[in-house]
């Protein structure tokens, strides 16, 4: 098989002596050379980067199911207190305002359904 410098020089290179080329018996005895295939393993940097990846969503699912409810709160109330202050007493304001408009409206047509009739007197006497 493998010397042990060999398999301190597989080591410093982080990669497992079972990635590299072994002698393996054949089916006859007769030795032959063939490369272990077997699927790498992860680096230790990897692995980190995954176990950070997870942490990170874990941590984020964690402050969203915690923040968004208050968030939702907080929102709710700020909309809740701008109609309850603001917009209410602006709608008597509006509502006055309106009802001083509809007085002004009908005085308006009165007057026009005057000038309308003084304009037809005015024809009548002066045809051209």
């Amino acid at each position: 098989m493998l010397s042990q410098k060999q398999q301190q020089q597989y080591k410093q290179s982080n990669k497992t002596i079972l990635e590299r080329p072994q002698l393996i018996k054949g089916a006859w005895g007769s030795e032959r050379k063939s490369l272990i295939q077997k699927q790498k393993q992860p680096d230790d940097f990897q692995k980190q980067m995954e176990n950070i990846f997870l942490q990170s969503i874990k941590i984020i699912n964690l402050a969203i199911i915690m923040v968004l409810p208050k968030v939702n709160m907080f929102v709710g109330i700020c909309a809740l207190s701008f109609q309850a202050f603001v917009l209410y007493p602006w709608h008597n304001v509006i509502l006055e305002q309106v009802e001083s408009l509809d007085k002004n409206v009908r005085i308006l047509e009165v007057m026009q359904q005057q000038l309308v009739k003084e304009a037809e007197q005015l024809q009548k006497l002066n045809p051209i």
